[in-house]
């Protein structure tokens, strides 16, 4: 929970592209210490890529290991959380409809319902 808590975080701030990447960075190391994460790794990216990759705190705390940004980590469902703000916001800028049925948004994509006729995807 406390990992979810950190990401969201981290998904919700909105930075101004004049701002530099240390203070971003300072701000996480400051909401991962207060919070009490023990690590965590992220890429800082703009509309041209990635601009920066950083690890704070540790991998693990019994043995003090140090995160890294090829330290490998558990999600769990975190990534549903992810879809669901991607969603929302195509949804807020009007491209996305959320009573719109899948297979007529991306009929290319496979997608196996067995219980279409009475609830579409």
């Amino acid at each position: 929970m406390i990992l979810l808590r950190a990401l969201l975080l981290a998904a919700f701030m909105v930075i101004p592209p004049e701002s530099p990447a240390a203070d971003l960075v300072e701000t996480l190391e400051a909401l991962r210490i207060g919070h009490g994460v023990p690590g965590m790794a992220l890429a800082i990216v703009d509309r041209s890529g990635i601009r920066e990759t950083v690890a704070l705190g540790l991998a693990d705390r019994e043995s003090e290991r140090p995160m890294t940004i090829d330290t490998l980590m558990r999600i769990g469902s975190v990534t549903k959380t992810f879809n669901a703000i991607g969603l929302l916001r195509l949804q807020a800028a009007g491209r996305l409809g959320l009573d719109e049925v899948f297979h007529e948004i991306a009929p290319e994509l496979p997608l196996a319902n067995p219980w279409k006729d009475k609830h579409p995807v």
